[in-house]
């Protein structure tokens, strides 16, 4: 304890001092002078009185007192440890005399409980001065002029590399918006191409049943003229006068030899239709019938080809048949 009463009295200097007095039997602290009054009269054995005196009062005091007088003691010392931590204190002033003797008596009456002691005169100004040193002292500190250069290169650096970030992120970005507008474009383009094709197998099977149907126009075309033909031979024969001849019994027996002698001719056959791999063939008749590579054909045998370009169906007896004319 007298320790910390010698750190507060380096602290504030020895301007100002405890006395303590005794009125009605109660502690009152008051101003002393700069040499404590006394200060070439006071002795050991006045001292030693002033401490009598001052422990017969303490002990007639009740226990609210002590306890008031105890949180006195615990603000002090929190006082004091602020004033320790405090970064720089003011100059502290040589001691007289008077001090280290107001020191020892601080020490002696330190160990007995006081029951009041008043602020002493002059500590705001003192803690003025401290405050005062401590905003000194948080103020920034000036640096070197090298340091200050280092710290200026470090932070234009820094400014460039948040420009250089920022113009790559807004690359990337553009990057990122050209792939998903190339990605919609190749889309798009897979639709279209999709429909293209579907466009064209549309237009492929229309040409396809174009063609067929201009094949059965061009075999029907041909059925009308050979009937027209037929028509036409029989009209004629038709006009023509028999000549009159009696046959004979030996003419006629020739006749009926040879009638019976000579096959019967094979029917002719013309295209009517044909698409790759099937054909449709009419005979004289007017009958039609369908064939496919390898069918066979009463007296012209197998069908070996079937060419939809040319129109012309070929078999196993080097026959051809085209649209209304048969070769055989």
């Amino acid at each position: 304890m007298a320790d910390d009463f010698d750190e507060f009295e380096d602290a504030f200097g020895d301007e100002e001092d405890y006395q303590f007095e005794d009125t009605d039997d109660e502690f009152a602290v008051g101003e002393e002078s700069q040499d404590f009054g006394l200060e070439d009269e006071a002795t050991d054995e006045d001292m030693m009185d002033e401490d009598d005196t001052i422990t017969e009062s303490i002990t007639k005091k009740s226990p609210l007192k002590l306890a008031i007088i105890a949180g006195a003691v615990l603000f002090a010392i929190f006082i004091l440890y602020l004033l320790m931590r405090s970064p720089s204190p003011p100059p502290q002033k040589a001691p007289s005399q008077s001090g280290q003797q107001a020191k020892s008596g601080a020490a002696i009456r330190s160990d007995v409980p006081i029951e009041a002691v008043s602020q002493p005169p002059g500590i705001d100004k003192q803690f003025g001065m401290i405050n005062d040193q401590q905003k000194q002292n948080q103020q920034p500190l000036a640096l070197p002029s090298q340091d200050q250069a280092k710290m200026n290169q470090l932070t234009s650096s820094d400014r460039q590399q948040d420009s250089q970030l920022t113009k790559f992120d807004k690359r990337l970005t553009d990057l990122e918006k050209q792939t998903t507008t190339v990605t919609q474009k190749f889309s798009d383009l897979e639709k279209q191409n999709a429909q293209n094709t579907q466009r064209l197998n549309q237009l492929s099977n229309g040409m396809m049943n174009i063609q067929n149907e201009v094949m059965k126009l061009n075999g029907a075309m041909h059925h009308l003229v050979d009937l027209q033909k037929k028509q036409q031979a029989s009209a004629q024969a038709q006009q023509r006068p028999a000549p009159a001849r009696q046959p004979t019994a030996q003419g006629r027996d020739d006749d009926d030899q040879s009638q019976t002698r000579q096959a019967p001719e094979p029917p002719r056959y013309f295209v009517q239709a044909i698409i790759p791999g099937r054909a449709w063939l009419t005979d004289s008749e007017g009958k039609t019938i369908t064939v496919t590579v390898g069918d066979k054909i009463h007296g012209f045998g197998a069908v070996t080809n079937i060419d939809p370009q040319q129109g012309v169906v070929k078999t196993s007896t080097g026959t051809t048949i085209e649209y209304g004319v048969s070769e055989y």
